[in-house]
């Protein structure tokens, strides 16, 4: 019976016995002590051991091991409580001593791992990284962000961890996700002297310069722009000069380029298709009967 030993069972049991059951005959716990004690009777506390000690385990009389510990510590080699680790965040698991979380810079059960070099926080489970450094990015944080990347108030760094993209846009001069393309040079410029555009579409803010309109294209001569206005689009044979002064900057020249390079090509093989075409008409015409220009009659033909 619970709480009792003795022949009679009207002793009670002594000591802190789980679940207040002992032997009959001797007075030991049958299943263990309450937590903080251990002993065949369980009369000594864990505490006695080691003062950050719960929960401890014993054979016989003589301490074994701590088993939980306060929180701020967890059981050692020694079987004793010892601090957790140094770089666990808020604590660790009172019994297996597993960080809760870790410090930035380092990752695994005992934050004992650090990052990897440009990598300001990474995911404890498996050290991806989750916070690169200032001006890093990438899984490995191992790609710098450009350098025409705006610097925003409420981030560290100035470019998405996962495509590299400047977050707060660009610097004068510069638009494009990673602000990498140089404004047209025909944008009007501010009166500090620095040319501005959109950062998607590279639209000039405060227009082009005189003499030059703006398209979807970026700023072309106002003259260009008037003809293929007039034409109706690039569609006659100056369409290569037309289209490449009507793109701005470089790609656009080289545009006009290939397209009148390619309409040359065109001309020359026409020419010279129609001059093998007449050459060969003539020799048809000079292949022909040969006639007797004195007598009047093609050679070879019967005498009347």
């Amino acid at each position: 019976m619970n709480r009792y030993k003795g022949y009679n069972c009207t002793d009670t049991c002594t000591g802190h016995c789980l679940n207040k059951t002992c032997q009959q005959y001797n007075g030991s716990c049958v299943h263990g002590c309450d937590d903080r004690f251990y002993g065949r009777k369980c009369f000594y506390t864990c505490k006695s051991v080691g003062s950050n000690c719960l929960v401890c385990t014993s054979n016989g009389n003589k301490f074994s091991s701590c088993t939980r510990c306060i929180n701020g510590s967890y059981p050692g080699s020694s079987g004793k409580c010892v601090p957790c680790k140094p770089n666990c965040s808020g604590g660790c698991n009172s019994s297996t001593g597993v960080c809760y979380a870790c410090v930035d810079g380092y990752s695994w059960s005992f934050c004992n791992v650090s990052c990897t070099t440009n990598c300001k926080s990474c995911l404890q489970s498996n050290d991806q990284c989750n916070v690169c450094k200032e001006e890093f990015w990438g899984s490995d944080c191992f790609n710098n962000c450009s350098t025409n990347c705006k610097h925003g108030n409420d981030s560290i760094s100035t470019c998405d961890i996962n495509s590299g993209n400047c977050k707060h846009g660009c610097l004068p001069e510069t638009h494009g996700l990673q602000c990498s393309i140089p404004c047209d040079k025909h944008c009007l410029t501010s009166e500090g002297g620095v040319r501005e555009c959109n950062q998607m579409d590279g639209q000039c803010r405060l227009g082009c310069e005189n003499e030059y309109t703006q398209t979807h294209t970026g700023c072309i001569d106002a003259s260009v722009g008037d003809q293929i206005h007039h034409n109706g689009g690039a569609g006659d044979g100056t369409s290569g000069s037309v289209i490449g002064g009507a793109i701005g900057g470089t790609s656009g020249s080289v545009i006009g380029v290939a397209i009148g390079g390619v309409l040359t090509l065109l001309t020359v093989a026409l020419g010279i298709g129609l001059c093998i075409l007449i050459r060969r008409r003539r020799e048809d015409s000079t292949d022909g009967p040969e006639t007797d220009t004195a007598a009047g009659r093609t050679k070879g033909s019967p005498m009347m």
